[in-house]
């Protein structure tokens, strides 16, 4: 109180000192690996136009819920709006990445998979007014 008293300081000052190797030591973790995959991945990409209003979280969990066995991993890859469209509406662009874990998977095995998953995510969509087709 009296060294802020002298430099002229009214509010409380609050100070820390902290051990940068202490605090380096406790972040210290065992790093992870996961083995590469054995087999290529099949890539997948999916533009659809959806009201602006539809939450992405919702469009992956309909995904999520008819998801491929085939199917590791989905990911965003563009959002698009443009005027001719109107201002309800965007397009966005998915990424899907198809692997087998014990096999090559084939075009054929991974198109049908991925026409029966995006097609089921589709029928719902247009069930709420969801999508432009």
């Amino acid at each position: 109180p009296l060294t802020l008293k002298k430099a002229s300081i009214e509010k409380p000052v609050y100070f820390a000192e902290l051990s940068v190797e202490d605090l380096l030591q406790a972040t210290k973790q065992t790093p992870l690996y996961k083995e590469l995959p054995s087999f290529p991945a099949s890539l997948r990409d999916w533009t659809l136009t959806i009201r602006d209003a539809f939450p992405m979280n919702d469009l992956l969990r309909l995904i999520e819920e008819k998801r491929s066995p085939l199917l590791e991993e989905v990911s965003l890859l563009d959002i698009f709006k443009h005027e001719k469209w109107g201002p309800d509406w965007k397009n966005i662009t998915l990424r899907f990445i198809y692997r087998a874990p014990h096999h090559t998977v084939s075009h054929q095995e991974v198109d049908i998979e991925h026409a029966r998953m995006t097609e089921a995510v589709i029928q719902h969509l247009k069930q709420n007014h969801q999508i432009q087709m």
